[in-house]
């Protein structure tokens, strides 16, 4: 025989959750229970043959591992109840709870789902990076695989997994599984590259998603529904797992990283009850099951024989049937009485006639159920009217309203009183004491807790013998929250005999009737608030009813005299006495009560001047907002203002009906007044606002809770960006009861002669996180890597935003916002249109910021890439190989030393190509001027003239001439303030004849103590290799063998060349092909250390562009004795090429085309082969018939490996083209600059 909980009136109407005797022991030790309590919460000690009553929502389990929870699960089992779990965080010292819903499989948590959906989807990108910089860090081993974008091939084991999973782990079992779906077991469980297979209640599988790693989760996920992880709840479900592991990758980083943020902000918390409390509010509120009240109908008849029967059989036949059908006939003398006596299925109560108070009084008399509603004997139900009644959550909730459809007499829809025309809903006790009244539904659309009628019940019947409604309708505004259920349940007939239909009408000849039944009402919920609410609010607003009285006294005054002045001043004297008896409420505001009479008797205002709002700790928000009805917002919320139905809610008093334009401030004050989540943040209002009449508006004042958070003044439109600090937001029960959430009363003050300026059109509300987005501070003058997070310590410094990080060369991967994959050894890919960097600088003063790429993005930079830095468009300089790009930062733009960098792309405009951003390294620059030169950072082209002239004395030989130098003399010097370089980076020069030249001009450049030929054409650009290490001044020599004046010195540049790229680290990844083939041009040009050393690969050659450069070749083929190498040089002016191989060395004897043969080093070969060539001198494309400002430094047609005693092998027929000794080249560059 199955216990039964007993329905306990003292938990109405609580929802009660299961638990265990340990849990709601320890909950009882901490004071738990009492916080759950006074939340509407109740706990209930379940065991293993308990059978749940309807007020049962959910089963709590947790904290304890004890044998209880396994019967817990057992029960919500077979009830179909949802379990809500109350453990450990990955975040240690923390709590976390998890959701298990009915019909799910086993392990699946729903929680992170739907708080991801529900508020994560929302946080913006700033929230995102702030709420991930401040988790904890780890420590691992394992690390990403190169191209870590690929589906992984390596499957690691966490060493912990249940027993359950024993049998399908076994290294064999799981090694056929894992090959058949083409992956490998790892040896070790974090081996580079591998996923891992984790409990999934485990700290290792949030870490593991948090590094970029892949996932299988076993058993209990969090991650349920976010298609982050491959699941498998149950052993059986592995399979399936594999198979969705090697087909592609889930882990994202912008999904992942967002859902740790919701986790970190919405179900991370400390061991507080009252955060626990409200953590377990609001998940019982959103997953509980909708407790099955019992609803008792109530019909109030009198003399409606022709349709008494009709309201009977619609409270029968509902598709949840009614726990009782009470039928009162309040002393019918047409029959109706007889009908209800005789009709089953109901309970009769037939009483002689007092009207309608009386009537809802015996009713409630005998009802029993947990919800009442009260239907007129004329009107009808819907059938799902009680099933949506029942299902509602009552905590915090005076009345339940839903839609009337209007009916004739015959029962057919009129249409006069549209179903779609809402009642006013939400907390409505700021709007009772500031208007009297609000738009309501009649009996019939009314359902009343029972708590809430125990407390009006009985109500006075002689005052009460019509319109006994109006009296419950504005008692209900002050003890909770009118909840509208969204639907049209019941059916308002219109015959011609009833009155509320005429009320709500708004017929002139009933105005004088319905204020003297407002006035009725007023005083009559005068008289009890001190019954039904707290002392302080009582008296509150006992002044806003009496105000409306008063009014209503004076009113009458016009229409009739003698017994309106007799009203008016009896009204006046009360009032005399509440402002004298009301000892909670400030002087200033009993005083202006007082003086109330005297200002109406004057004709002015009823409403007396607004008192300012005390501290948020006294403040009665929901008085001081006026009519604002206090709906609950959330993160992403917006609001159009110009919607007369969507702004009403949140609109408070001192504004004016919208129109077009949105609502304007009518008042020196306007108030906006919401409630929140319980969430421990700080959150962001703005609001678009439109200045009118001329000139600014001063003085413009913000104050939220009653203490003032912002001073301006506005222009003619503009944005107003608040931030709502979390201190200062209060609880919502100190204003009403109700389930958790948190008040924010706005109130905008402008002067008096500012009042119908300000006009708000739009309000959008979002989460700030604590603390703003972290910021690491780049090193100064040097690369920071974008490697794979786990190489990353970050360390917050005391009293600073920005982030210390000990490996500086590896901040640049903490700098990463949304937008990025997971790095990798090449850095991180940007995935979308757009990507967030935030960073921070150490000094002030002007910077530049450097991105370098790993690869070739597929376009010129500036027509495929925008760049907005702390939301200002930004320009930005390419380096000559695209592989990178640098931006100047004024010290205005970066005033606090904060940097937030949006980076987006765009298709190409001649392709149409989606370009591939890989970001590899992030430099900053601070712009000095030593010694009065500038500092020339990265990748910008700066003119030489005015660097010239800044040189001064240190300038020879140069002339300046606006934006270029004019060389003067055979011999020049220029000296360069150069940034700290390490690694390969060149100096670009653009040097230009005035004149056309007879023949190539011979010419020497030098940097430091490396001195390099040239042979000038018409236009030269001319690339110098810089020594390692160089840095500070540094002098650029030059001497032309040309008259003088001839050339000008136009553009220098430094960039630093593919220093990163995936061919500077890894040898060409192809095999050889047959030695007779070997390697053609392009083949050669990927296998380049520095791809810009080269031009691209054109008629079957692959030309020098500078003096020196490597080539990475794979290991040679087996018997592979030496390489034969095609090379071609030009004979006029004379050209050596020479190659490197190991310790060989060979160089050209000839020009034109020539094959050197080197041979293979004896040891070392195995790891690939560098192969070094440099140029004697370097000549103008352009002095030998080719096209654009690049030089030339000889070319390699073919790499072939020798087997054998072979013959050294021939070139392609385009490359034996020679002429007097010199080779012809008719296009070795395609159409304009190389």
């Amino acid at each position: 025989m199955h216990k039964t909980i007993a329905n306990s009136p003292s938990l109405n109407p609580a929802s009660v959750c299961l638990a265990s005797r340990t849990i709601r022991s320890l909950f009882e030790e901490s004071g738990l229970d009492v916080l759950l309590e006074s939340r509407g919460i109740a706990l209930d000690v379940a065991g293993s043959d308990t059978t749940p009553h309807a007020s049962v929502v959910a089963v709590l389990i947790g904290l304890t591992s004890d044998d209880d929870s396994a019967a817990l699960r057992a029960t919500a089992g077979r009830f179909d109840l949802p379990i809500i779990n109350l453990g450990d965080s990955w975040v240690p010292g923390r709590r976390r709870l998890s959701e298990q819903l009915p019909g799910h499989a086993r392990g699946e948590d729903s929680r992170l789902q739907r708080l991801v959906e529900s508020f994560g989807r929302m946080l913006d990108a700033d929230a995102v990076a702030a709420l991930v910089g401040a988790l904890p860090q780890f420590e691992t081993d394992w690390s990403p695989a190169k191209g870590s974008h690929v589906p992984a091939v390596l499957l690691g084991v966490h060493p912990e997994l249940r027993p359950a999973w024993a049998l399908f782990v076994e290294p064999d079992r799981l090694e056929a599984l894992a090959l058949a779906h083409g992956l490998s077991l790892a040896s070790d469980h974090n081996a580079a590259g591998s996923a891992l297979l984790v409990m999934g209640d485990k700290r290792e599988a949030w870490e593991a998603l948090a590094q970029g790693r892949e996932v299988i989760c076993a058993g209990a996920c969090p991650f349920t529904g976010l298609g982050l992880t491959h699941d498998a709840p149950d052993p059986t479900d592995l399979p399936r797992a594999l198979a969705s592991l090697a087909s592609g990758r889930r882990n994202r980083r912008d999904v992942t990283r967002r859902v740790l943020a919701t986790e970190a902000l919405f179900n991370s918390f400390g061991g507080e009850p009252a955060v626990i409390a409200a953590a377990l509010d609001e998940a019982v509120r959103a997953v509980g099951r909708q407790p099955h009240r019992l609803v008792s109908i109530v019909i109030t008849s009198h003399n409606y024989l022709a349709f008494v029967g009709e309201a009977i059989r619609s409270a029968l036949t509902q598709t949840v049937s009614a726990h009782e059908v009470i039928v009162v006939d309040d002393g019918s003398d047409d029959g109706s009485a007889e009908l209800i006596a005789a009709t089953s299925g109901i309970i009769p109560v037939l009483k002689p006639n007092g009207g309608q108070a009386s009537a809802f009084n015996a009713g409630f008399a005998r009802a029993t159920g947990d919800v009442v509603l009260f239907l007129d004997a004329d009107d009808r139900l819907l059938p799902e009217a009680v099933a949506r009644v029942a299902s509602a959550d009552l905590r915090g909730v005076s009345r339940l309203q839903f839609g009337l459809e209007t009916i004739d007499a015959a029962g057919r829809p009129t249409g006069l009183y549209s179903s779609g025309r809402r009642a006013a809903s939400g907390h409505l006790a700021g709007t009772l004491a500031a208007q009297g009244i609000f738009p309501f539904m009649p009996t019939s659309g009314n359902a009343f807790p029972r708590h809430v009628l125990k407390t009006l019940l009985p109500m006075p019947e002689a005052e009460w013998t019509l319109w006994a409604d109006l009296y419950l309708v504005l008692a209900c505004a002050v003890l909770g929250e009118t909840v509208d259920l969204g639907a049209v349940l019941g059916q308002y007939r219109v015959h011609g005999g009833n009155g509320h239909f005429r009320m709500l009408g708004g017929e002139p000849y009933l105005h004088e009737v319905r204020l003297g039944r407002q006035v009725l009402a007023w005083r009559a919920l005068s008289a009890r608030l001190f019954t039904m609410v707290t002392r302080p609010q009582a008296e509150r607003w006992r002044l806003g009813l009496q105000r409306r009285v008063l009014s209503a006294a004076f009113e009458n005054v016009r229409h009739r005299r003698r017994t309106g002045i007799r009203d008016a001043t009896r009204e006046s004297f009360n009032a005399l006495a509440l402002a004298a008896s009301s000892r909670t409420i400030p002087r200033s505001a009993r005083a202006a009560h007082a003086l109330l009479p005297a200002r109406l008797a004057l004709g002015l205002p009823g409403r007396p001047k607004r008192q300012p709002l005390p501290g948020a700790e006294s403040a009665d928000l929901v008085d001081y907002a006026g009519p604002a009805t206090w709906p609950q917002l959330g993160p992403g919320y917006r609001l159009d203002m110009t919607s007369a139905q969507s702004q009403s809610e949140v609109l408070g008093s001192g504004w004016s009906h919208p129109s077009a334009d949105g609502v304007h401030v009518e008042a020196s004050e306007a108030v906006l007044a919401f409630r929140l989540p319980e969430v421990a943040a700080h959150w962001r209002l703005r609001l678009d606002f439109a200045v009118t009449g001329t000139g600014p508006l001063r003085g413009f004042e913000v104050w939220l809770n009653g203490t003032r958070i912002e001073a301006l003044d506005l222009g003619a439109m503009g944005v107003i960006d608040l931030r709502l600090p979390s201190e200062l937001i209060t609880v919502w029960s100190r204003n009403l009861p109700g389930p958790g959430a948190l008040s924010a009363c706005i109130a905008l003050r402008v002067g008096t002669a500012d009042v119908g300026r300000v006009c708000i059109s739009l309000l959008r509300l979002d989460l700030l996180p604590p603390s703003l987005p972290p910021a690491p501070r780049l090193p100064a003058g040097r690369f920071s890597r974008i490697l794979p997070i786990w190489t990353v310590r970050p360390r917050a410094v005391e009293g600073s935003a920005s982030v210390d990080v000990s490996s500086g060369d590896t901040v640049g991967s903490a700098c990463l916002g949304e937008g990025w994959d997971w790095p990798d050894d090449l850095g991180s890919r940007l995935v979308g249109p757009r990507g967030q960097i935030y960073l921070s600088v150490a000094e002030r003063g002007d910077h530049a910021l450097t991105f370098q790429l790993a690869r070739d993005p597929g376009g010129s930079l500036p027509d495929i890439v925008q760049l907005v830095v702390n939301e200002a468009l930004t320009a930005f300089h390419e380096a000559p190989d695209q592989r990178g790009f640098t931006a100047v930062l004024s010290a205005g733009s970066i005033a606090d030393g904060r940097v937030r960098i949006e980076l987006s792309t765009f298709e190409d405009p001649v392709t149409g190509a989606w370009p591939e951003i890989n970001l590899a390294a992030l430099r900053i620059d601070r712009l000095d001027h030593a010694g009065g030169v500038p500092l020339l950072p990265l990748n910008i082209a700066f003119d030489v003239g005015p660097l010239a002239n800044a040189s001064g004395s240190m300038a020879l030989g140069l002339v300046p001439d606006g934006r270029v130098a004019r060389i003067i003399a055979n011999r020049f010097r220029l000296t360069l303030q150069l940034p700290p370089i390490s690694g390969t980076a060149r100096i670009r020069l653009r040097i230009v004849a005035g004149v056309a030249l007879p023949g190539p001009v011979a010419a020497c450049l030098s940097l430091g103590d490396r001195s390099l030929a040239f042979w000038l054409g018409r236009d030269n650009e001319i690339d110098l290799d810089l020594p390692d290490g160089a840095g500070g001044a540094l002098a650029l020599n030059g001497r032309i063998d040309a008259p003088e004046r001839l050339f000008t010195l136009k553009v220098v540049q430094l960039w630093a060349s593919s220093r990163f790229s995936p061919a500077s680290t890894a040898p060409l990844a192809r095999p050889w092909p047959p030695s007779a083939e070997g390697f053609g041009p392009e083949a050669i040009h990927s296998s380049a250390v520095d791809p810009t050393g080269w031009h691209p690969p054109v008629e079957d050659a692959l030309w020098l562009a500078v003096h020196r450069t490597t080539l990475r070749l794979p290991p040679p083929p087996p018997g592979a004795q030496a390489l034969d190498i095609s090379v071609v040089t030009i004979g006029e002016p004379p050209q050596r090429l020479s190659l490197e191989l190991g310790s060989a060395r060979i160089e050209t004897t000839k020009p034109g085309l020539q094959v050197l043969r080197l041979p293979l080093p004896v040891a070392g070969a195995s790891l690939g082969l560098r192969l070094t060539v440099a140029c004697d001198g370097l000549i103008a494309a352009d002095a030998v018939g080719a096209n654009g400002p690049g030089m030339l430094g000889g070319a390699i047609c073919r790499i072939v490996a020798v087997i054998g005693d072979l013959p050294q092998q021939v070139a392609p027929h385009s490359c034996r083209q020679s002429v007097n000794g010199s080779l012809t080249i008719s296009q070795p560059f395609p159409s304009g600059d190389a």
